[in-house]
């Protein structure tokens, strides 16, 4: 029996493993920022104060999309919430970062995980601490 658009079991809501690919650049065209795509996996729903606004884009999103967005680099960490990119050396004139990605997989996640996600956020606070 065919799955209705709201019954996906693979599309991104609270609770769901997220694997996605990352690119950081400084136009949309050039991700010049990372010398490749990286891996990036989070549980999507649990920080404390709610969905990030990153979180928010990626709501009934399933593997295959992609994402392209543009977050002025002061406002990274709002808009990223609880979750952290990885060390990235930004030019100091560096104003805008354009983020694109793929999303790879989407999976319920194992009761495990979302302990030690959960963990991971009372451990950093509301701040991302590279997790």
């Amino acid at each position: 029996m065919a799955n209705t658009m709201n019954e996906s079991p693979d599309r991104i809501e609270p609770l769901k493993k997220v694997v996605m690919s990352m690119a950081v650049g400084t136009t949309p065209e050039h991700t010049d920022l990372t010398p490749q795509p990286f891996r990036f996996e989070f549980i999507h729903g649990l920080g404390t104060t709610g969905l990030s606004p990153f979180e928010q884009l990626l709501v009934n999103k399933k593997p295959g999309d992609k994402l392209s967005v543009r977050i002025p680099l002061e406002e990274q960490k709002h808009f990223l919430g609880h979750l952290s990119l990885p060390p990235i050396l930004f030019p100091a004139d560096l104003k805008v970062l354009h983020l694109n990605a793929r999303i790879d997989s989407v999976r319920d996640a194992t009761g495990r995980e979302v302990v030690q996600g959960l963990a991971q956020v009372a451990e950093c606070g509301d701040g991302c601490c590279g997790h």
